[in-house]
């Protein structure tokens, strides 16, 4: 029986794809929206269930906490900053959220609940485009953050 190994990336950022490599509890899934790595190694998967939309493993797979439960309505991008605070942008809530490593909120970026989900910003011809919710973070090293 032979093995298939997979390699993404290019040049010197190539990678083995392990599709086994999270080991979640039993009867978890994990429909992953976005995921960082911080300067620990640790792995934190923002993910769409709402029990556990934060899952953080080591850098073996091996599942170490979870946090967020009922705070996210569309989970949709995860950023770790220089610091290992975790940046977490819920396109359908309207709002990024600042947490440290274990899942402490430190800062809210925006209303709950003000966002303009997909079904409210779809163009007509008498009423164009015109907002979006936020759907990603950017961070830069002098520390401002740009939704």
């Amino acid at each position: 029986m032979s093995t298939t190994t997979t390699i993404v990336g290019t040049g010197k950022y190539t990678y083995e794809v392990h599709e086994d490599w999270a080991r979640l509890p039993d009867g978890w899934t994990m429909p992953a929206a976005a995921v960082t790595v911080d300067s620990q190694d640790r792995v934190y998967c923002f993910n769409r269930t709402p029990d556990h939309p934060v899952v953080v493993f080591d850098r073996d797979g091996n599942y170490l906490r979870s946090w967020g439960a009922g705070l996210f309505a569309f989970p949709h991008t995860i950023r770790v900053d220089a610091r290992d605070n975790l940046w977490l942008v819920d396109r359908d809530h309207g709002q990024m959220m600042y947490f440290t490593p274990d899942g402490e909120l430190l800062r809210t970026i925006g209303t709950k609940g003000t966002a303009r989900t997909p079904a409210s910003i779809r163009a007509s011809p008498d009423r164009p485009r015109t907002g979006r919710s936020p759907t990603a973070a950017a961070l830069s090293t002098c520390r401002r953050t740009s939704p």
